[in-house]
């Protein structure tokens, strides 16, 4: 393809969708850099489809993060309007894709490194869509394990809303990560891969797979605080408020961020597994 197709997927498009993020409160300036660098990176390493696959995710983030922002703020622990994403929040979630990339330039590319990719970047969008877009449920959340409602936002709470959005995130990756790899040769006139049609639904399973992993960790294992001046549950040692919380369960090396990188790694494992089962 023609580099400038790599240039638009690897550092036009990452850099609009990330200045709109900062300009929407979405982003601290660090984490927008950290999240360029990886974008030019991935692209700079695998090519353009790939990097074309982390901007879908990227779109995710900018368009859902501020939506409904003020509605949200309570229900996510989030300091006014503002929605802020420091680099270990941001980052936490690309870090399994960005390994995966490194070995497959390293020992070179492969459908499973791409399917791998794929899944581990479904998993963490179907997580933020869920995240962002099932706490404006008008339906109480429920804990993935045990039954009972939730608060909006708590963590390990899910909601139909929320389960509808994720199947819509990671199906979106995987349509974006199909036409990578169907267009090129059927606009050259090559044979086309019909294999690949099937990313839509590995992604979508892979993506849904993450996302329960996610709320199931948050739900008994991820460290849950306690803010006595806010009065609320939060993930956070240290409040926005400024006051120390108090750790009420869970593993405190278990924090929010890893829990994002652990439910990638399993939509990686769980598309490479849909993928040598369909394919």
């Amino acid at each position: 393809m023609d580099p400038w197709v790599s240039i638009g997927a690897g550092i036009v498009v990452p850099l609009i969708l990330l200045f709109l993020g900062m300009r929407r409160g979405t982003l601290r300036p660090l984490a927008a850099a950290g999240a360029g660098l990886i974008a030019a990176g991935i692209t700079f390493l695998c090519g353009w489809e790939w990097g074309l696959v982390l901007d879908a995710h990227l779109l995710g983030m900018v368009a859902w993060v501020p939506f409904r922002q003020s509605a949200k703020a309570d229900a996510c622990d989030r300091l006014g309007r503002l929605a802020l994403l420091g680099p270990i929040d941001l980052l936490a979630p690309m870090a399994w894709p960005a390994i995966i990339v490194g070995a497959a330039a390293a020992f070179g590319g492969s459908d499973i490194a791409f399917v791998l990719y794929a899944g581990s970047l479904a998993a963490s969008t179907a997580d933020l869509w869920a995240s962002e877009i099932g706490v404006l449920s008008t339906q109480p959340p429920r804990d993935l394990v045990r039954g009972i409602p939730m608060p909006p936002g708590a963590a390990g709470a899910v909601s139909p809303l929320g389960m509808i959005a994720a199947t819509g995130g990671a199906w979106g990756i995987g349509l974006i990560g199909m036409a990578t790899r169907m267009l090129p040769p059927l606009i050259t006139g090559r044979p086309i891969d019909g294999h690949w049609g099937l990313l839509p639904l590995v992604c979508t399973c892979a993506g849904l797979m993450g996302a329960m992993t996610d709320s199931v960790l948050g739900g008994i294992a991820q460290a849950i605080y306690y803010c006595p001046r806010c009065e609320r549950a939060t993930d956070k040692s240290l409040h926005h408020c400024g006051t120390i919380t108090q750790k009420v369960r869970g593993w405190r090396r278990l924090t929010n961020p890893r829990v994002d990188l652990v439910s990638s790694m399993v939509g990686g494992v769980v598309a490479l597994v849909f993928w040598i089962w369909l394919a």
